[in-house]
């Protein structure tokens, strides 16, 4: 039997971990800083909250409060399902993918910090 370093554990748990996370390296933000109240929060109720709301949260993912909000939009499983990429379930459900302007304003305001 092979020993296993702990630093190659490391590694290995460093990569899978770093796979979870969202890469938004491709939308530019250099003119828009989105707050949640004012862009975030109106997207997640016309496109979100039906399915992804506190009463009955599809999934368990509940997208109705900015905390809550905050902290799945770091996520690549949030990301693969708006941007409708293979191995993910396409969000919005049955729907076409969101147009890319709303997907820019979530990610700028995922990548500068998430403002309230």
């Amino acid at each position: 039997m092979k020993k296993i370093s702990i630093f190659s554990l490391f590694s290995l748990g460093f990569v899978a971990c770093m796979q979870h996370e969202a890469d938004l390296s491709a939308y530019n933000c250099s003119s828009t800083i989105p707050t949640y109240t004012a862009d975030i929060q109106p997207i997640m109720t016309t496109h979100c909250t039906n399915c992804h709301g506190a009463s009955n949260p599809s999934d368990g993912l509940d997208l109705s409060t900015y905390t809550n909000v905050k902290e799945h939009v770091q996520h690549a499983r949030f990301w693969g399902s708006l941007e409708h990429k293979s191995k993910y379930e396409a969000m919005p459900k049955n729907a076409a993918k969101l147009p890319d302007s709303v997907l820019t304003k979530i990610a700028c305001w995922a990548k500068n910090g998430s403002p309230q």
